[in-house]
């Protein structure tokens, strides 16, 4: 029998623990099963659980469109209508382009049509085209793992992937948790990273192993919450009832859920990451205002809340209060410099190429033109601001199709959540990945986790679990017939 959903949990374990999966041995097979599981489940003839639906769909391909469209051979009169600041940088930087121009003369307006002749002077609108073409592979392989996930997934089939979900990342907090008393730089202690790292766990760097903590945390602590609400209703209410359940399979595996949350949340705080441990407060003061919206009972709102508060508690305390301290008072030093000057210089490239970037995944080349701070410390391969990054890198083109995917995709999340058939199991499954998305995208103000093949897998699968369609173990087909599902 084919289990989609062990694979996904399989694919996801390969892009955690082959090192993020940001090596080309690591991220080609990544993304050949990510597109082979999507096409699967596009082409599966098992009943349809939801869809995206066309119009978000239309946003993606859209967006997809016009990175294809970067990558497209355009004569250099027509390079320097739509991004004038991309032939100049091309003189100096492609060889090939600047040996095709009249002795490097400015383009003469009145001899457009013999400029738009020579094949010598033709180049994409990306200043990197090979770059661009990875990225465009990576958006195509989890667009169609996005698609066909949310096509096949039940209600089950969820439940599986999330408690493999929390499984991995228990291996990948105790790679850390076990690797700091003898930490040698190395990964796993034998593997060097290619470049200036700060490695945790399978990450080579501290920041990326709590973006895959800040999407897991959430889920895992969902998922707890749907085993709390399922005890508030087959638990009788006297406490004699409550003690019968404590020893029941379904209490000892809500503790483990706890204890594995527990475990996480350790290791995120263990990394010191100023983003990770902001985004675990928001975590835990989104979920903890929702839970007493919607927790029923006051003893089972008491017993979610109070472990929310020991889970902080324990988290700070282990890792040290005044360390925690000293890390947010950091903030004031050379390191908000270091972020406010590759802002800076990112914000100077969006001025340039404001209508079609420079095309995607070519950050690192344009600062090589464009870096006017910390050139001491070398040059800079991400703005650490994903949201500025991808506006340098695509402009207005590619921004309104993202923009409108963004907010087609919150519409959708919304409708999913006022589903009349939804139950309280797939409601809080759902409002943990939903979180865990708000909490990296908050991150991805400061970083680029989501630059780590791994992590984008694991995002795309939270996307999947938050579109996933109504969850209703009998549903009613064109005929009005009842049947079996999930």
């Amino acid at each position: 029998m084919f289990r989609f959903p062990v694979l996904i949990v399989a694919t996801l374990s390969w892009g955690a623990l082959a090192f993020g999966a940001v090596y080309g041995w690591a991220y080609a097979p990544l993304l050949v099963n990510c597109a082979v599981l999507g096409v699967v489940g596009l082409v599966s003839r098992r009943r349809p659980a939801a869809s995206i639906g066309a119009p978000l769909a239309l946003a993606l391909a859209a967006a997809g469109l016009v990175v294809v469209f970067q990558l497209l051979p355009l004569p250099r009169a027509a390079l320097q209508r739509v991004s004038p600041s991309a032939d100049a940088l091309l003189r100096n930087y492609s060889f090939a382009y600047a040996k095709g121009l009249d002795a490097g003369a400015p383009i003469d307006v009145d001899a457009l049509a013999d400029v738009e002749s020579s094949g010598d002077t033709s180049h994409p609108l990306s200043i990197e085209p090979q770059l661009t073409v990875v990225s465009v592979l990576f958006f195509v392989s989890l667009g169609v793992l996005l698609a066909g996930s949310v096509r096949v997934l039940t209600r089950h089939d969820i439940q599986t992937i999330v408690h493999g979900v929390i499984v991995l990342s228990v291996v990948v907090a105790f790679t850390g948790l076990v690797d700091r008393p003898t930490f040698n730089g190395k990964i796993y202690g034998f593997w060097q990273p290619r470049f200036v790292s700060s490695p945790f766990g399978p990450f080579a760097n501290y920041n990326h192993f709590a973006g895959w903590m800040l999407m897991a945390i959430p889920l895992a602590i969902g998922c707890l919450c749907a085993r709390v609400r399922r005890a508030a209703r087959e638990v009788g209410p006297t406490w004699r009832d409550r003690l019968v359940w404590l020893a029941s399979p379904k209490a000892n595996q809500a503790l483990l859920v706890a204890a594995a949350t527990l475990v996480m949340a350790l290791s995120l705080f263990l990394t010191r990451s100023r983003s990770g441990m902001t985004g675990f407060a928001v975590v835990v003061g989104v979920l903890g205002w929702l839970m007493l919206r919607h927790q029923a009972g006051g003893a089972h709102r008491f017993v979610v809340m109070g472990y929310l508060v020991v889970l902080a508690g324990l988290s700070i305390g282990w890792t040290g209060a005044t360390v925690v301290f000293d890390r947010f008072s950091a903030v004031r030093g050379s390191n908000l410099a270091s972020r406010i000057g590759v802002w800076q210089d990112t914000l100077a490239v969006i001025k340039d190429f404001p209508i079609a970037g420079t095309g995607l995944n070519t950050f690192g080349i344009a600062m090589s033109f464009y870096q006017r701070h910390d050139l001491n410390l070398g040059r800079y391969l991400q703005a650490h601001n994903d949201y500025l990054q991808l506006a340098s890198e695509g402009g207005l083109l590619l921004a309104v199709p993202a923009i409108a995917a963004l907010v087609l995709f919150a519409r959708a999340v919304r409708q999913r959540f006022s589903d009349r058939h939804s139950d309280p199991t797939m409601y809080w499954l759902r409002v943990g990945a939903v979180t865990g998305l708000a909490a990296i995208a908050l991150q991805e103000m400061v970083d680029f986790s989501l630059q780590i093949p791994g992590n984008a897998v694991l995002f795309t699968v939270l996307c999947a679990i938050a579109l996933s369609g109504h969850t209703d173990r009998r549903v009613i087909d064109a005929h009005g017939q009842r049947h079996r599902w999930a």
